[in-house]
């Protein structure tokens, strides 16, 4: 670079690596190129100062170079392309086709419009209606066991009207609407199963409850031992009402987390409620029995003591009926042996 610039080289020159010994022979005159006394010529000098054998080249970048005396470009740099003239408009006689194919382009574009827009509006018909009769499904999943029969009638109305417009989705569909149908019908059948064991249990807690309070009242003997017979009958009863309870709530467990699993809000609130308290009045009968097997228990033993009591008091009283026999024999042979001395 130093010796380059010693020999009085222009930083283009450098730049490009262009150096009067490299140039060819018959290269632009040196009357026209300022730098001509040193032996340089520039890019694009030839044509600028319209010297002889200028050529035109384009550099990497697409920008018109040139260089004069030289038969093809340089390494790294292409010839620019050859001009290429537009071509000529459309004849008159073609003006009738262009317009034709272009009221055909929009007649199709129309219709595909349109055609977009029927399937638009057949969606939003298709959503509306599965919409409609989720919604109706779903208020018969959440719907109590007094209120499923009018939920299913809505349903039904609700299906016959938007099951026609739930195109693709309409087997996905009645299978869900079948579904919780069947499913709200054995809900129903299980509130009941389970109301009516409930009901069952609370009237029999209340009478054995009632029972066991006047066993504890009662004073006379004979009342006593009567009711205490029918406490025993209740104590029975419980213990079968409670060992039916829990095998009912045992067998039916799968099929009760099954129907909660497919109820929503009140519903579901309303089946875990009935299922707890029917299983808390399971364990109250047990619980029910117990108290009533301690009491009669009780009354039992009362009852054996007051036989042993009697029994005691009767044999008491035999020895002093015979001893007091016995006395009045004794007197009255007293009385002949002294009528015998007489």
């Amino acid at each position: 670079m130093q010796a380059m610039m010693q020999q009085g080289m222009p930083p283009w020159a450098m730049m490009q690596g262009t150096m009067g010994g490299m140039m060819p022979q018959g290269g632009a005159p040196a009357g026209d190129n300022p730098y001509a006394a040193a032996g340089h010529y520039y890019p694009g000098y030839a044509a600028a100062y319209g010297g002889a054998g200028a050529q035109q080249y384009v550099d990497p970048y697409g920008r018109p170079y040139q260089m004069p005396g030289y038969g093809s470009a340089p390494a790294g740099y292409a010839q620019a392309p050859a001009y290429v003239a537009p071509a000529p408009a459309p004849a008159a006689a073609d003006a009738s086709r262009v317009e034709e194919a272009r009221q055909q382009a929009m007649k199709q574009l129309e219709e595909r419009r349109q055609q977009a827009e029927e399937v638009k509006k057949k969606l939003a018909a298709e959503h509306s209606a599965t919409a409609a009769i989720r919604i109706a499904i779903s208020n018969l999943q959440m719907g109590q066991s007094d209120n499923l029969e009018p939920l299913r009638k809505i349903l039904d109305t609700v299906v016959s009207k938007e099951m026609a417009n739930t195109g693709s989705q309409e087997k996905p569909i009645k299978n869900e609407v079948d579904k919780a149908v069947k499913e709200s019908k054995e809900r129903e059948d299980m509130m009941k199963e389970l109301r009516g064991l409930v009901k069952i249990s609370e009237d029999h807690l209340k009478m054995t409850a009632e029972l066991i309070r006047k066993a504890m009242t009662l004073q006379d003997e004979k009342d006593r031992e009567d009711h205490l017979k029918q406490l025993e009958k209740a104590r029975l009863d419980a213990d079968t009402m409670a060992d039916a309870q829990r095998y009912f709530t045992d067998d039916r467990a799968k099929e009760m987390d099954t129907l909660i699993s497919a109820t929503k809000g009140p519903a579901a609130v309303e089946l875990r409620l009935t299922v707890a308290k029917l299983s808390k009045q399971t364990t109250e009968l047990k619980q029910m029995s117990t108290n009533a097997a301690g009491l009669i228990q009780e009354g039992k033993a009362r009852q054996q003591r007051r036989e042993d009591s009697s029994l005691s008091v009767f044999q008491i009283t035999v020895w002093y009926d015979v001893l007091l026999v016995l006395l009045l024999v004794l007197l009255l042979l007293l009385w002949l042996f002294c009528c015998c001395l007489l």
